[in-house]
């Protein structure tokens, strides 16, 4: 099989600018509704808020399975609360993230001892992506550690393609530096 750097460069390429546009756009809709969830808040939010239990318990699964609800909705809940509170939040929410991130790893790892799911590896429209995910792999692991991509999702994948358990840590705790960077931004535009 020929390898196709570019066109793998142009689909992550494409990809990352997706997920920063939607960080953009979710971002000034914050800054545009703040004050509409600001006046709704106690209403709505300060009960979740004051009881963040099975937040972090929807927050933890979805980060494990599926990872389709971008954590920002989450952090939103947690600006009101005061600085120091935000960040005990966004700290917690980043460990809560990685480790159902690892988690969603050996899990992939784990159905990939199945003989079902090992014969899903060999459909060939899988299988012609396999040398690119070995190559670039830690490229798209990278990008859904730091946009709107599921995160759990591909590390669900990793752990399925067998994709070097060393590479998965280092690129997915680029995650951290997503949810410290992210929470400033959202600390930033309430400020405004």
């Amino acid at each position: 099989m020929t390898e196709d750097p570019q066109g793998f460069a142009r689909f992550f390429t494409r990809n990352l600018l997706r997920g920063l546009l939607f960080f953009a756009l979710f971002l000034l809709a914050f800054v545009f509704l703040r004050d509409w969830i600001l006046s709704h808040y106690e209403q709505w939010l300060q009960p979740i808020a004051d009881e963040p239990f099975w937040l972090y318990v929807v927050f933890f699964l979805n980060e494990l399975i599926f990872g389709f609800i971008p954590p920002e909705v989450f952090m939103v809940i947690f600006i009101p609360q005061g600085t120091e509170y935000f960040i005990r939040q966004i700290i917690l929410m980043t460990i809560l993230s990685y480790c159902g991130g690892f988690l969603a790893y050996a899990g992939g790892k784990f159905l990939s001892r199945f003989p079902a799911f090992d014969l899903l590896g060999r459909f060939p429209r899988l299988a012609k992506w396999q040398p690119y995910y070995n190559k670039y792999g830690g490229l798209l692991v990278f990008a859904s550690a730091i946009t709107p991509l599921p995160f759990a999702l591909v590390s669900l994948l990793c752990g399925w393609l067998k994709y070097p358990l060393g590479r998965y840590i280092l690129f997915g705790s680029l995650r951290f530096i997503r949810f410290v960077l992210y929470g400033y931004l959202f600390w930033l535009a309430n400020s405004f």
